[in-house]
């Protein structure tokens, strides 16, 4: 498929220069690091992120895996390195299977997932009251060698105010 129609599917626009996008775009969780001496000179070290810092992992991507690896692609296309894009948030409340239901929608509209059942009851009627549809941003993970399935991890920190 042509790159620009991918681009306006996917809402992800090509890079400037000739050069890879590096721009850091994504918030990062903030991690502990906690090691501890077990004697005969090994030290077992574990890093973890510390507390909720508003991230939502998305869930159904592996029914839109053919859709996510034409995005993941299109990243590489445009020369995007970090493979951030933002990501709609649409209630579905006729939804067959669940009537709390959230769809995550690329800008172009394409579907591809949806808020867990416990995150989408806890926010479905406030994206409702919303005059807008709300986005968030969304960055891939996955579709490398050892973990060829493609997810979607949502930043929800500013979704989150929807609640207060």
């Amino acid at each position: 498929m042509p790159k620009r129609f991918l681009g306006v599917l996917f809402g992800v626009k090509p890079k400037e220069s000739g050069a890879p996008t590096t721009t850091k775009t994504w918030r990062e969780a903030p991690i502990k690091t906690v090691s501890t001496d077990v004697g005969h000179g090994i030290v077992a070290t574990m890093t973890y992120p510390t507390g909720h810092h508003g991230f939502v992992q998305v869930v159904g991507e592996s029914n839109y895996q053919d859709t996510l690896l034409q995005l993941s692609a299109l990243f590489e296309t445009v020369g995007r390195i970090e493979r951030t894009f933002v990501v709609k948030l649409v209630p579905e409340p006729d939804n067959p299977f669940d009537p709390n239901a959230v769809a995550v929608m690329t800008e172009g509209d394409a579907k591809v997932g949806y808020l867990s059942r416990a995150v989408a009851k806890s926010y479905q009627k406030h994206l409702r009251e919303q005059k807008e549809v709300v986005t968030c941003p969304a960055k891939l993970t996955g579709g490398e060698p050892g973990k060829p399935s493609i997810g979607i991890v949502l930043d929800f920190k500013q979704v989150r105010k929807l609640k207060v």
